[in-house]
């Protein structure tokens, strides 16, 4: 009991930045160009950046935590969410994410009900040329070089655990669980349990397809 009322008296700025961050980031996503549907719940400061001509369409009741331990397992670790010039996110209903990042440089699509851990990073480029003298010029000129982007798809159900990273051309196949850590480079079908690096099938989950539909 004397450790609750500790922990309320010590949080007691949290609910007002709770609100004010919710209000502000819908806020940001709207005069950015994005299109939010009803019931987000963003908490806390997030870093968005939506490029021109780009295409953002958020699904009913998404949730982000960022940072400020609203997560245990994302701690302080800010949700930041980067799309680029002509670059398409589009993210369906009542699916989340705690910190980490998400990175559309070409296209990702997450569906409904997917669930994103801590820390989680999506990226569907390179970032950088994976030709070393290209990466040269790239930091002598400061020009952007060409490098390889793939769209990445995610589908329903999914959950992906904490820490996991999901690299460019991936589609993860609906109701499918990725173990925490993982990093996914190559197409994993639905209902299975998938993990390691690189991520593979490690059991398939034959009954979640009956599951899903009763």
């Amino acid at each position: 009991m004397k450790n609750a009322i500790l922990n309320k008296l010590i949080h007691l700025d949290r609910p007002l930045k709770r609100h004010y961050y919710m209000y502000w980031n819908r806020l940001k996503f709207r005069l950015l160009g994005g299109e939010l549907s009803k019931g987000s719940r963003m908490v806390n400061k997030i870093y968005l950046n939506i490029g021109n001509d780009a295409s953002v369409h958020i699904g009913q009741d998404f949730a982000i935590n960022s940072g400020d331990n609203m997560n245990p397992l994302c701690s302080n670790m800010r949700c930041s969410i980067q799309v680029d010039d002509k670059a398409s996110l589009i993210i369906g209903n009542r699916s989340g994410i705690s910190g980490g990042c998400i990175w559309a440089t070409e296209s990702i699509t997450i569906g409904d009900h997917v669930n994103i851990g801590a820390n989680c990073i999506i990226m569907d480029g390179d970032i950088h040329n994976t030709n070393w003298q290209l990466r040269r010029l790239d930091r002598i000129s400061s020009e952007q070089i060409p490098y390889k982007h793939k769209p990445i798809v995610i589908e329903d159900d999914v959950w992906i655990g904490a820490n996991s990273i999901v690299l460019k051309g991936v589609t993860i196949g609906a109701r499918t669980i990725i173990g925490a850590g993982s990093v996914v480079t190559k197409d994993i079908p639905a209902d299975c349990i998938a993990a390691g690096n690189p991520c593979k099938v490690i059991k398939m989950l034959s009954c979640n397809r009956v599951n899903s539909h009763s």
